[in-house]
């Protein structure tokens, strides 16, 4: 029997569950913004097209930053990048609850960009290193989770934040978190998996040379799986900082929006680990079918929101659950799991810093152009632009299902 030096001294279980837990701490100095941040706007007579701008600046710095750092820990290894991202984060959230000018509202958030980017690729190495292939779905179906219960637990608890405190205090408090725990777990998940990290990145030695090759062997399935995160990723994104706001103006409180909005990403950790158990039925390319038959769902869902939300709250939250479901299941999957089947082991963390950033700069996009159609229009017709961009993903997908070949199987 072959043994996994160092994995074995803890259950692979606690290794995701550590994972998971510094995942969600980086989401509350990420998604807070969506939250205190049209509270700013109010107070300081701003408009939703400069909250829009520095939501997407965050983004296409956090794009760079994932192609970046996936590089640097493909070659180096996670922890020094990950270490560095999460007390950096803390800072700059700390330091956001005491400043007016919107100068500097921009500056810090696209550094906080840069610095949150450090944490997927530095995570999903540690865990594509660990985890055994064949029960990737399931246990990437729960780490995902991270991202979408950080969403939840960080709007529940900026929302009662900034209600008692101010907006400021929803960085300030969320800052104070990170840069506390944060360091704590790294240094715990480390000491867990520290040897077997060294001995992987000994025994693979990979230069230039090797990186090159194999992006050059992989770039069929790269390509298109960014594509597609591209307008995924654009969508959920623009759904995270524009729904709360939505809500917003429907109830006139901070409170029941930010609780409404939470049930979309509490909803969609159920769908990541729904979409997670249910790819692990299919092999190679074949998972891609189960994420393409759900988009027309999803587009009906994205459609429907403010048609029902018209009529009462309570509908709103049936609607939002559905989306959660669908667009956060989907989503997960095309960032972990489906990479992971399709690419080489050694490129993943590149592989997917390159899709996760194709991903960003579709959230950049997609969150400047929403801005400025709430500016102009309202938040009606943003729905119906959204609804565009996941049918749009179907056509890449189906260019994948039909030229992807199973590479990793027959490496």
């Amino acid at each position: 029997m072959k043994v996994r030096s160092g994995l074995d001294r803890k259950p692979l279980p606690l290794l995701v569950i550590a994972s998971w837990l510094i995942y969600i701490l980086f989401y509350l100095c990420r998604v807070n913004y969506s939250i205190a941040f049209p509270l700013a706007i109010e107070e300081l007579g701003l408009d939703y097209c400069i909250m829009g701008v520095i939501a997407g600046s965050f983004f296409l710095v956090y794009s760079l930053g994932q192609v970046v750092n996936g590089y640097i820990v493909t070659r180096k290894g996670p922890w020094f990048i990950l270490f560095t991202g999460t007390i950096s984060s803390g800072l700059v959230n700390i330091l956001y609850g005491y400043i007016s000018d919107v100068r500097w509202f921009m500056i810090l958030w696209i550094l906080n960009g840069y610095f949150q980017s450090t944490a997927w690729t530095s995570l999903i190495r540690i865990l594509t290193v660990a985890l055994e292939r064949n029960r990737l779905g399931g246990y990437m179906g729960f780490f995902n989770t991270s991202w979408a219960l950080g969403s939840f637990i960080t709007w529940i608890v900026t929302g009662y934040t900034v209600s008692l405190l101010g907006w400021r205090h929803g960085f300030i408090v969320n800052g104070l978190v990170l840069l506390t725990l944060g360091p704590i777990l790294i240094l715990i998940l480390k000491h867990w998996t520290g040897y077997s990290i060294e001995a992987f990145y000994k025994k693979e030695s990979l230069g230039n040379n090797i990186v090159l090759r194999n992006l050059a062997r992989y770039w069929k399935p790269i390509l298109f799986l960014a594509i597609t995160y591209f307008l995924s990723t654009g969508i959920l994104y623009a759904a995270i900082v524009y729904l709360p706001s939505y809500l917003y103006t429907l109830s006139g409180s901070t409170t029941i929006s930010s609780t409404i909005s939470s049930i979309c990403p509490f909803s969609g950790a159920l769908g990541m680990i729904l979409y997670g158990y249910i790819l692990d039925r299919y092999c190679g390319r074949e998972k891609i079918k189960p994420i393409l038959l759900s988009i027309p769902l999803a587009t009906i869902t994205l459609y429907a929101l403010p048609v029902l939300a018209g009529y009462g709250m309570v509908y709103a939250g049936v609607m939002l659950v559905a989306i959660g479901l669908l667009v956060y299941g989907m989503n997960a999957q095309l960032i972990t799991t489906i990479p992971a089947t399709l690419i080489n082991r050694k490129i993943i963390p590149l592989s997917i810093g390159i899709i996760d950033a194709a991903g960003s700069l579709g959230s950049f996009i997609s969150n400047t152009t929403t801005g400025y159609l709430i500016d102009i229009h309202g938040f009606t017709p943003v729905f119906i632009y959204w609804s565009l961009w996941i049918i749009l993903m179907a056509l890449p997908l189906l260019i994948l299902l039909h030229i992807s070949v199973d590479y990793v199987e027959k490496s």
